[in-house]
């Protein structure tokens, strides 16, 4: 990745301290990168700007994602991105190592040809609607998480993924995994060197997960998915896994920011 600054980041922060998952204006997100800042500031917290480099966003061309880089030092954020395993990505490798970390996340899959993002999903899990149907192509459970499987070893194959994002966030199944496709998820992150979020906003993974997680040698980040004043800067959920957990703070993932001249 090429250089920056130093980052004025102070150098006692607590790895426990750091917010790895936030969106903005630049995506889907309600508040500016100046406003994510405050928050940060407001709670005492190391916060990454991560909008979605394709999705929903507004980083189209190379100056959008210059502007957006350069949002985010002005305001100490560390640069993030979220790229979506479920779709291709034109952007060069060269324009996506201008961030310090990279967020790899399932929003969807293609299966017999056609698309079918998960965002009816999402939206049922944060009760902005009341019912969820799960489609007729995710219906036969064993090919649904064996596609779900080929779509983060792909992105992970193909993209510079420091972060597997809300990795359990499965329509119908997050919550009934079989043990040895979870055992083949979390080797997939630890083969790759990719950490694997602990997600403020959605509760998942869980903990029997997180558990197994630790034991097969995984690293992990602390990241709220925050689109709202609400939401941004939430990590209870991480916070209280990492004490279950006991978890180390060497296996929590802290980006260095790079040296840009």
């Amino acid at each position: 990745m090429s250089a920056r600054e130093p980052s004025t980041t102070p150098p006692e922060a607590s790895p426990f301290t750091y917010d790895l998952h936030n969106h903005s204006t630049f995506s889907d997100g309600q508040l500016t990168p100046d406003g994510v800042a405050a928050v940060a500031k407001a709670k005492g917290l190391v916060m990454g700007l991560t909008d979605h480099a394709l999705m929903h966003g507004k980083l189209r061309s190379a100056a959008d994602f210059t502007m957006y880089y350069a949002a985010a030092d002005r305001n100490l954020l560390l640069r993030g991105l979220e790229v979506d395993l479920g779709i291709p990505l034109t952007w060069p490798v060269r324009v996506l190592q201008e961030a310090d970390y990279l967020i790899g996340s399932l929003h969807g899959l293609t299966l017999d040809g056609r698309d079918h993002p998960f965002i009816e999903y999402f939206n049922y899990r944060l009760g902005l609607q009341d019912r969820y149907e799960l489609p007729a192509a995710f219906a036969d459970r064993a090919r649904f998480l064996d596609a779900c499987l080929a779509a983060f070893k792909k992105g992970l194959d193909d993209w510079p993924i420091t972060i597997v994002g809300h990795c359990t966030l499965l329509p119908g199944v997050e919550r009934d995994l079989p043990a040895d496709w979870v055992d083949a998820l979390i080797r997939l992150a630890v083969d790759h060197g990719a950490a694997i979020e602990i997600s403020g906003l959605w509760h998942v993974p869980d903990e029997s997960f997180l558990r197994r997680a630790l034991e097969l040698g995984a690293t992990f980040s602390f990241g709220s998915d925050g689109h709202t004043r609400g939401t941004v800067g939430e990590i209870g959920y991480c916070r209280e896994m990492a004490e279950r957990l006991d978890l180390p703070a060497g296996r929590l993932f802290i980006p260095k920011p790079n040296r840009r001249r």
